[in-house]
């Protein structure tokens, strides 16, 4: 087993009661972070804002109370909505990002949102900073070196721990259509837990030849 290596997370939100959700966006001016998505992923947002118009921004449910650092996303990529008050927190503790994508808010449904200042919300992109074993995750290679995902069946990752780059915050390199948006360290973890992020939640990632437990 290998000794000290981190503990990887994916960072993720919490779907407490009472916050702000998001069933999507729809297309703006400076979407910056839409032609990095995967080609198949791109189509598809397009193909369904042509029968479903959206307005700009953010698709905010009909319910919430109050405005989460991290806002869920129905309809991903991005699965989640930062507040600028993370983007704050990462930038300085060092974090480097792909992107930083200013997103708006659409229309506010919820009359109790309406009177709470909303926070700025961004689309984080991380940097490529580990890679998949998928050997070690139990997935098969078809003909053309693709991972054959299997259909209607958990996939439990594990995360080969020679290709971490050593950032803090990243993404996976070769999850197929760019999955797993964002992974982090324990230095985050503890970032987010002193800072007080809201709405956050930090699922452990299996690393190849990592104790899970330790």
């Amino acid at each position: 087993m290998i000794e000290n290596f981190p503990k990887i997370y994916s960072i993720s939100e919490a779907s407490q009661k009472g916050f702000a959700w998001a069933s999507g966006y729809g297309p703006f001016e400076g979407m910056d972070f839409f032609p990095r998505l995967h080609l198949v992923t791109q189509r598809s947002f397009m193909d369904f804002w042509e029968v479903n118009h959206k307005p700009p921004g953010i698709s905010l449910g009909e319910t919430g109370t109050k405005w989460p650092d991290i806002m869920f996303c129905g309809n991903p990529p991005p699965f989640a909505f930062f507040s600028d008050r993370i983007v704050e927190d990462l930038l300085d503790f060092g974090v480097e990002f792909e992107g930083v994508t200013p997103i708006p808010l659409g229309p506010i449904k919820s009359k109790k949102l309406r009177s709470v200042p909303a926070p700025a919300y961004h689309v984080l992109e991380a940097k490529v900073g580990i890679s998949i074993d998928y050997e070690a995750s139990g997935i098969a290679m078809d003909d053309n070196g693709q991972p054959m995902l299997p259909v209607g069946q958990a996939v439990v990752v594990h995360l080969d721990p020679e290709t971490w780059s050593g950032a803090d915050v990243f993404k996976c390199s070769n999850w197929p259509r760019g999955g797993m948006d964002l992974l982090c360290t324990d230095r985050v973890k503890q970032l987010a837990l002193a800072q007080g992020w809201t709405n956050v939640d930090f699922v452990r990632q299996r690393v190849k030849g990592v104790n899970p437990f330790a």
